[in-house]
């Protein structure tokens, strides 16, 4: 039996409740043993085990309770919600990841409770189980401000800021921790910018930067929580991003084609050289004139080093679709083709960051049909780094609905695993690039071992080869075929120039042409900062003048009916498998062999593709 007087409630009951309700003496009374643990005599260990016991055997047996009187002799319950049971009994579920679904808590309460619920009772019940982990998302903005101090004290060097509207509402909430600002030293100054919509209960937007290593993985610079996606907002995300990201004309910036980004990027960053994602385009694209037949000759010519080779592919795809070919030609070949780029785009030419997290659910569709469409060789990278960019961006999905607060944990407790893991994965490798860079190195020593080297003079070498000549300037680390140029490490050419310059020496001399990106220190120093995770709100020693600031959260977005949790198909949405209709002539998608646009006239093709 309990004595517990600490948690006394002096209620009195209304008359009209008195039938209603079942007075559980604390002693002396006799209660049937009817598997729910109540019995003559029992002694429980404290009032707040009582309450639990209750509370479960209330669930088992579908009477719901609720307490409206309590003294020393005596406990008074009624009628409760049996979520408020349910919730913290699978609490312990949502720990790691998004939790068991509605359907799995029914399944759960029935197998393990023993009692059937609704589906309503069992959403509300991990409402409740994802409030007690992570906190509710109204509670998330009132700690806000104490929440940005602390990350700044774990992280130090990490910057941070919080911007309130008028209103004194949250706005703005700009992340970068110290790791990223630190490791993008070691980076190509490339960025890729995007953003997502979160799922919460206010719906923000989630915006981004990225880089990319030479693994062609995804490098966080930047996050940015902001009410609305606008002129105002991305204003605001480039003004501090300046402060870790100067404006040079070394940088380039890709960005899918959204109004307030190419404004904003225009009128911050000045100097850089600016670009548009070609996978945004590319669908753009298929959808507006439903052809997918130009994709490959469009990818090709994206990667394209020398502009005779992009205006070759340019040529098939004003064969395929002249429409196409037209709307390419009006945004501009400089925005995305690597041959009319002013700057150096790299590999990153897609900035998918949002766009992933929005398709993740169809991911394997996704995969698959870029494996599909375009083979991921060597001359062709989009289907690589998209694949890569999928498999690292899934864990993305269930974090949208978190509160902003466990948002954040989520996303420093991620990458603080992923930047241990591929810091060791390099950290005791005895060669000097990584080791793509060094497989690279070897297939172009192998290639220019079998051309032709004419030396002009001193620093002028003349490279035959099948398709032309080459002129190769090792001093200035410059070839006409532009691959030497843009990749930053001795192409087939260069490597045939550097052999007829240092002789058989010039194995070693490879790597002082090549850029210190490929180098595995550098590699290894992008990922030497480790990434503190913020205590738990109990532990944090913020000064007392931030700790009682609350900041409410932003005006919440009424919609009429149930909330939407699917993506609206669109740009970039899974494509239909009505379009990979195999041609058996040309083996291209989206068509058959009696609509293939290369048959001629009285030829009649085959399963095989020949004619007859």
């Amino acid at each position: 039996m309990t004595n517990d007087e600490e948690h006394l409630v002096a209620m009195d009951i209304p008359i009209n409740e008195r039938d209603t309700q079942y007075p559980l003496p604390m002693q002396g009374s006799y209660v049937d043993d009817d598997d729910m643990g109540f019995y003559k005599y029992k002694t429980f260990k404290d009032k707040h085990e009582l309450i639990s016991l209750l509370k479960l055997a209330s669930v088992k047996k579908y009477q719901r309770f609720k307490p409206v009187k309590n003294s020393k002799d005596v406990y008074c319950v009624r009628c409760v919600d049996p979520a408020d049971v349910i919730g913290p009994y699978i609490h312990q579920r949502f720990l790691n990841g998004k939790g068991p679904s509605t359907k799995e808590i029914r399944n759960i309460t029935q197998d393990e409770i023993g009692c059937k619920i609704s589906y309503w009772k069992s959403w509300k019940a991990s409402e409740i189980a994802k409030a007690i982990i992570r906190g509710t998302p109204a509670h998330s903005y009132t700690v806000l401000d104490a929440y940005n101090y602390m990350l700044r004290t774990v992280n130090e060097g990490s910057k941070t800021s919080l911007k309130i509207d008028d209103k004194e509402r949250f706005k703005y909430f700009f992340v970068s921790y110290r790791s990223w600002i630190r490791g993008f030293v070691h980076m190509r100054k490339v960025l890729a910018v995007d953003r997502t919509f979160l799922r919460g209960l206010y719906e923000e937007v989630l915006l981004s930067v990225v880089a990319q290593d030479t693994k062609n993985h995804i490098f966080h610079v930047s996050f940015c929580v902001v009410d609305k996606e606008c002129d105002a907002s991305y204003e605001y995300f480039f003004e501090k991003l300046l402060d870790i990201v100067p404006n040079t004309t070394e940088l380039c910036i890709i960005f899918y084609r959204h109004p307030s980004i190419r404004k904003m990027v225009s009128k911050i960053y000045s100097e850089a050289h600016h670009g548009c994602c070609t996978r945004h385009l590319a669908e753009n694209a298929r959808n507006e004139f439903h052809c997918m037949d130009f994709l490959g000759h469009f990818y090709h010519a994206t990667k394209a080093y020398r502009r005779d080779v992009f205006n070759d592919h340019f040529e098939e795809i004003r064969y395929i679709n002249a429409e196409i070919a037209d709307y390419l030609e009006n945004v501009g070949f400089h925005k995305w083709s690597r041959a009319y780029f002013p700057g150096n785009r790299s590999t990153i030419i897609i900035a998918v960051v949002g766009t992933t997290a929005t398709v993740v659910p169809t991911t394997a569709a996704v995969v698959g049909q870029l494996e599909t469409v375009v083979p991921a060789t060597d001359c062709w990278k989009p289907a690589v780094v998209c694949i890569q960019i999928l498999k690292n961006f899934g864990f993305y999905i269930s974090e949208r609905e978190f509160p902003i607060t466990a948002l954040f944990d989520a996303i420093s407790r991620r990458w603080s695993e992923i930047f241990h893991e591929w810091r060791m994965s390099y950290v005791n490798l005895t060669t000097i690039f990584v080791p793509s860079a060094e497989n690279k190195i070897m297939t172009n020593k192998n290639l220019g071992n079998k051309l032709l080297v004419h030396r002009i003079d001193e620093d002028m070498f003349t490279i035959t080869w099948e398709s032309g000549v080459s002129m190769v300037d090792p001093r200035r680390k410059t070839c006409s075929c532009r691959e030497s140029d843009l990749d930053k490490i001795p192409y087939s050419h260069a490597m045939a120039a550097l052999r007829s310059k240092f002789g058989d020496e010039y194995g070693n001399m490879i790597y002082e042409y090549s850029s210190s990106y490929y180098k595995v220190e550098s590699y290894v120093l992008a990922y030497v900062d480790p990434i503190f995770p913020v205590p738990a709100e109990e532990f944090w020693n913020a000064p007392p003048e931030i700790l009682p600031r609350r900041v409410p959260p932003p005006e919440k977005k009424t919609k009429w009916g149930r909330k939407q949790m699917k993506r609206v198909p669109g740009v970039a949405a899974e494509i239909s498998k009505k379009n990979f209709k195999n041609c058996s002539l040309c083996r291209r998608f989206g068509h058959k062999k009696t609509t293939c646009p290369t048959k001629r006239d009285g030829d009649v093709g085959t399963s095989r593709g020949i004619g007859s």
